[in-house]
Formats: structure tokens, C-alpha cells, sequence
């Protein structure tokens, strides 16, 4: 295997965009709303995801109540306001519906690929922009997070900008760091609090701990930041809105947010405690192909590592995406409170690694050599070729299991075009691969994943809502057609409040629950999960008006019942 340096993989330096960069940035602009924007509006609010990002800027703007978030008409302190500003402007100018509901995420996701092409056009050069573009747009789990109304999506934009201005200083020879990216840094803390901040100092600290041998390279480095600058920026930023959320609530938002919040999920204090391979299949599944050759990149990987304290400005900036994505990923695991979306920060990072891998392998193959194993070509050849086969594979299960599952209509086209043109670009990708074409080849893969997943995402989305959420609608329907005085058991539902637009009651005890039967016009109808089914005094069994499966509608009118029977 040849030195970076021998394979002649640093761009050239320059400081302005080409003519063919621009197009080459209109057509990537033009694919990533091609996979955020179409499908927004296909399908209603999902329990108990984005249901949440639905209602509580809703309540803001119908209360008029801008500083802390409102769900159920009371504070909700989980979070900062900021991400419900973005859905609150988006409803200001498209209405309240799913498609402006959604839209914040789709926005962030388009930026952050445009940004990651940018970005990457300068440091590591126009092929590797490209595909890590691609490859971005075509990750799984960064799409789906987009088509939902989480602050997920929007915090990974603002921390992946700031990761690129500061990676781009720090990788450079003279450049110091673009302020911009502290005014995303600071956006990013309001987003969601101190865990950007923590997620770019631990992505520092290793990168200097990786390519420093000295005292005098870590200052120079850290001069090239402006840590007081730094200081001062999210200082101006965070701190008037943090202030005025403390005050407003007498020091419940800080209690709340700061303490409970975000120290107790660190702690493991907090829901969604999972096992410490939690993230391994979200990883294979969400990055599905990248993740493969993400770990056939490692050999190539090391191989910077044995020559850390001589690298060019793009090995550098290679190594700066690497820690950003063991950063991420490993902070997020040793973390006891574990969701699918807290990974998503290091979707550039990734598609950057991998990307720039891929240009490497065929500036490699075309000087005859191996780049992951010193094996024969063929044996290499091979390990190439297996995600585009799983992909094909998986493919037809999946067609079969729809037939099975006998799902009919437009629903069933849409899906299948999108295993169709999985299946095609695939197959193109392995004969353009196998005949040396590698430009076509990786192309095609990154086709085969973007123009798939953006079929495939919201057309699952609108196979869950039909086959979940639409049986839970027609629950909701039934309580205002009665006109009934509702409540939920233990778990709140975001859903009903919207529908509804009125306070509903939470009940967490039987006492609270014959109170509320005794209160307020009939009939008293409770929305409660599964989990009613296991409690006698409830007697749920004899009083179901509707369900799911997952929730039931119960009438409660004349509870406590007279004939109650204890366990």
C-alpha cells in the first residue's frame, strides 16, 4: 500500500468556487430537496414522536408565550424554546399542518449537505466532496430523522457546521476559525443545551491529544480557535435566554432542564435506558451501506495514525472527522439514557470518512493498487461488493414480506419503486465495480442509497400512520363526536391535546381518576395504554370502546365501579 502523499490525494488550494463547482453544488442542492422536502405532508403526527414538535409551538402561539415551551397549557421544561421557535416561523408562514410542523428538520438537513460539499470541496477535493454529499444524503437514519419534527435534525445542522468551521481551522496550516462557526456552536446550545458544547471540546481535546507532539503545537492550535472569542460569543448568545428562563420560572427551567434533564441522562436517571449495544444495530441499519465500508476504511485509517505528526492539511482534516465520530459515538454509548436519534450528530463525519475513502480507492485502483488488505485484487474486489449484494438481498425479503402483508395500493407502488430502484442502482454499482468503471461504481452505490431512502422513508411513514396512527385518529374522532371529557392514564398523549386543542388531564393514581369521574360533564372517557389491561380495579376489559392494540378507549362513567373486584 502506497503513503497518502504517493497517491497524490491533496487537492489543490483554492479559495473561490469553479464554474463546474457550482453546478456540481446546484445539483446536490436540487438532490437534497429531492430526498428532505417531497412526502412531508404524507402522513399526520406519530405518536409519540414529532407529536410533541406538533403541539407545543402550537400552544405558543395560541398563548402567546414565547420564553419557556407550553404542552398540556402548562410550562414544559424538557427542553429549551429555540428548536419551537423554528416550527413556530414556519407555522407563522405555511400555517399549522405537517408539512410546517416538519419543515425546520428538512431545512437542516438540505443545509448540512450543501455545507458538507462546501466544506469538503476545499479541504479534501472535488470527488471526495461529491461523495460525501452523496453519501450524506443518502444515510438512512439522517433522512428519517429530517421527515420528523424533532430538534434532532436541527441540532445535528448547527453542530455540524460549527464542527466544520473549527475542523477547517484546525487542519490548516494558517487559517484561523471563521467566527460563524461559534454563532452555530451558541444556536447549537440553545438547540438542546451543553451537550454540543461537551461534543465539540471532547472532539478537540482528542484531535490535539491524536497530531500534537508538543506544548507549542497545542497553543498554536488552540490560538487558531479564539477560546476567548469563543467564550465571549456563547456568553452574548446562550446566557440572556438561559437568564430569562431561570427568572420567568423562578429557577424551575434550570432545575428541570440543566439538572433532571440533561445531568440526569447522563446519569441514567432519566426514560430510554437501553443495554450498552444499543447503537450497534442502530448503526448497521441507519448507515446501511456506509457503515460497511466505514469499517473496511479502517487499515487505510491507521495507516494516517502512524504518520500523525507529519500530515498534509487534508490528512488532518481526516483525522479531525474521525475523532468528531468516536467522539459522538462513544460518548453516546457509555451514556446509560440511549434513543436511535442521539447518534445522528455524526452523520457528516461518516460520510465525510467514507467518501474520502472511496476517492482514495480509486485513485488507488488506478495505479494497480490494494488500499484495505494486501491480499489479491480479487479477494478486495469481493469485500467491495458485499453491501450492494446485503442491499439487493434485503431488498426481495422486503418485497415478499409486503406481499405478505398483503399492503395494497399506492402505498404498495411507492415502496416498491423504492426497492426497485435500490435493487437497480445496485446492480449497476456491481457491474460498473467488477468492470473497473470505479467512478460509475461508487456513484451508482451512492444513487442506490439516496434515491432509495428517499422513496423508502416516507413511504414507511405513511405504511406506519395508515397501519398505527390512523386507528388512534379514529379514537380521538370518537371522543369529539360524544363531546366526552377526557383523560389519559400515566402516559400523555401529544396527539390529543392537538386535536382537541384543550388541557387533558394525566391520571396517575385511582384516586385521581374517580375524582375526574366525578367532576366535569359525561361521559368520562380515559385513552390509556396496554398496560390497563393488567389493572383489576380498572376492569378495562368490560369497558372498551375502541382500540388499537397499543391504546384503549375506555368508558369510565360510574367509576368507581360498585361491584369493584380486588386483586
Amino acid at each position: 500500500m502506497l503513503p497518502d502523499r504517493q497517491l497524490n490525494l491533496s487537492p489543490k488550494s483554492t479559495n473561490y468556487l469553479e464554474k463546474k463547482d457550482w453546478i456540481v453544488l446546484a445539483v446536490i442542492t436540487l438532490g437534497a430537496f429531492i430526498c428532505f422536502l417531497p412526502g412531508l405532508n404524507a402522513y399526520g403526527m406519530l405518536d409519540p414522536t414529532d407529536s410533541f414538535f406538533f403541539e407545543v409551538p402550537r400552544e405558543m402561539i395560541e398563548c402567546r408565550h414565547y420564553v419557556t415551551a407550553l404542552y398540556n397549557y402548562v410550562d414544559w421544561l424538557d427542553k429549551p424554546a429555540f428548536p419551537f421557535w423554528l416550527t413556530i416561523i414556519s407555522y407563522k408562514l405555511f400555517g399549522i399542518n405537517d408539512f410546517a410542523a416538519r419543515l425546520p428538520a428538512a431545512i437542516s438537513g438540505i443545509i448540512l449537505v450543501v455545507a458538507t460539499y462546501i466544506f469538503t470541496l476545499k479541504k479534501i477535493g472535488r470527488r471526495a466532496g461529491i461523495l460525501s454529499a452523496l453519501i450524506l444524503s443518502g444515510s438512512p437514519l439522517f433522512l428519517i430523522v429530517g421527515h420528523v419534527a424533532l430538534s434532532d435534525e436541527a441540532l445535528s445542522m448547527l453542530f455540524g457546521m460549527s464542527m466544520l468551521f473549527i475542523g477547517s481551522a484546525l487542519s490548516s496550516h494558517t487559517q484561523k476559525i471563521n467566527l460563524l462557526g461559534y454563532l452555530f456552536l451558541s444556536l447549537a446550545v440553545l438547540c438542546k443545551g451543553p451537550i454540543a458544547l461537551i461534543l465539540v471540546l471532547g472532539t478537540v481535546f482528542l484531535y490535539l491529544l491524536v497530531v500534537s507532539n508538543s506544548l507549542n503545537m497545542v497553543k498554536e492550535s488552540l490560538s487558531k480557535l479564539k477560546p476567548i472569542t469563543a467564550v465571549l460569543i456563547l456568553l452574548g448568545f446562550c446566557l440572556p435566554y438561559y437568564y430569562l428562563a431561570h427568572i420567568s420560572t423562578a429557577g424551575a427551567f434550570t432545575d428541570r432542564f440543566f439538572f433532571k434533564q440533561n445531568l440526569g441522562r447522563l446519569q441514567g436517571k432519566v426514560n430510554h435506558l437501553e443495554p450498552v449495544w444499543f447503537y450497534v444495530p442502530v448503526f448497521f441499519a441507519g448507515y446501511f451501506p456506509w457503515c460497511f465500508y466505514w469499517l473496511f476504511s479502517i487499515p487505510w485509517l491507521k495507516r494516517f495514525l502512524t504518520h500523525r505528526f507529519a500530515l498534509t492539511e487534508r490528512q488532518k482534516f481526516i483525522i479531525f472527522c474521525l475523532c468528531w465520530f468516536l467522539v459522538v459515538g462513544v460518548l453516546f454509548t457509555l451514556v446509560p439514557t440511549r434513543l436511535p436519534t442521539y447518534i445522528v450528530p455524526f452523520s457528516p463525519a461518516l460520510a465525510i470518512l467514507v467518501g474520502t475513502y472511496f476517492d482514495a480507492f480509486i485513485k488507488a485502483k488506478t495505479m494497480k493498487q490494494t488500499i484495505i488488505m494486501s491480499q489479491k485484487q480479487k479477494i478486495e474486489d469481493i469485500v467491495f461488493s458485499i453491501p450492494p449484494i446485503l442491499a439487493v438481498g434485503c431488498s426481495v425479503v422486503f418485497f415478499f414480506w409486503l406481499l405478505i402483508k398483503m399492503v395494497k395500493g399506492d402505498l404498495f407502488l411507492a415502496l416498491s419503486a423504492g426497492l426497485i430502484i435500490t435493487v437497480t442502482f445496485s446492480l449497476l454499482f456491481l457491474w460498473a465495480f467488477w468492470s473497473e468503471k470505479y467512478n460509475k461504481a461508487f456513484i451508482s452505490l451512492c444513487l442506490a442509497s439516496l434515491l432509495g431512502s428517499a422513496v423508502l422513508v416516507p413511504a414507511s411513514f405513511c405504511w406506519f400512520y395508515e397501519s398505527h396512527q390512523l386507528v388512534f385518529k379514529r379514537m380521538i374522532g370518537i371522543v369529539k363526536e360524544k363531546n366526552a371529557n377526557v383523560a389519559t392514564l400515566f402516559s400523555p398523549v401529544p396527539s390529543l391535546v392537538f386535536y382537541l386543542q384543550r388541557q387533558i388531564p394525566n391520571i396517575e393514581s385511582m384516586e385521581e381518576l374517580a375524582m375526574f369521574c366525578g367532576n366535569g360533564k359525561s361521559p368520562h372517557f380515559l385513552l390509556a395504554s396496554r398496560n390497563c389491561l393488567r389493572m383489576p380495579q380498572l376492569q378495562a376489559k368490560e369497558h372498551i370502546v375502541d382500540t388499537d392494540g397499543k391504546w384503549y378507549l375506555l368508558n369510565i362513567e360510574g367509576f368507581p365501579w360498585k361491584h369493584n373486584t380486588e386483586p
